[in-house]
């Protein structure tokens, strides 16, 4: 009986496994909305993912999937550069979007970065708003930094996406 009873246990560790999918499995995606993105505005700019190899359930993944194409896309749209002005910065002419994946204990830590010019936080100022205010401000929805609407931005629910990602997986958005 105590042997049946670790063979089950065994062959449920095992079929849990399989339900689980490589977050990699994603990174093609990514790849390909940055590749678009930056073609739709005349941008040039590579994605690159690094740390450790993990697997979510499919249901986890669709959400992240969901949250990342849209941190892909405000990237390009809000923080990537012409190539012309990057040089004038003394950056390289093509923009680079990152993400870096950490395992904490239990939890895992997905950051998303641009070396792009940052948020415009003079569209954000509102009164005396803070740093701080000011991004948790894009995390509500319905605000665009974007001076035109189109495609790609302007139209306020790209960090509500991510946020809602995030409070569904019962994580949290940082943003910097």
């Amino acid at each position: 009986l105590d042997h049946l009873q670790r063979e089950v246990q065994l062959l449920h560790q095992s079929l849990e496994q399989l339900r689980l999918l490589p977050l990699s499995s994603l990174y093609t995606t990514l790849q390909r909305t940055l590749r678009d993105a930056a073609q739709e505005m005349n941008l040039q700019a590579h994605f690159q993912a690094q740390g450790p190899e993990v697997k979510l359930e499919e249901s986890t993944l669709r959400l992240l999937r969901a949250a990342l194409v849209q941190g892909v896309r405000n990237a390009i749209a809000h923080g990537i550069e012409p190539p012309e002005q990057r040089r004038r910065a003394g950056k390289e002419p093509v923009g680079l979007v990152n993400l870096q994946v950490e395992r904490r204990g239990t939890r895992l830590s997905l950051t998303l970065s641009d070396d792009g010019r940052g948020v415009d936080s003079a569209a954000l100022a509102v009164g005396r708003s803070g740093p701080e205010e000011m991004l948790d401000r894009l995390l509500e929805g319905g605000l665009s930094t974007s001076q035109e609407v189109n495609q790609m931005s302007g139209r306020g629910v790209g960090m509500d996406v991510i946020r809602e990602a995030a409070q569904r997986l019962g994580g949290r958005v940082q943003l910097e």
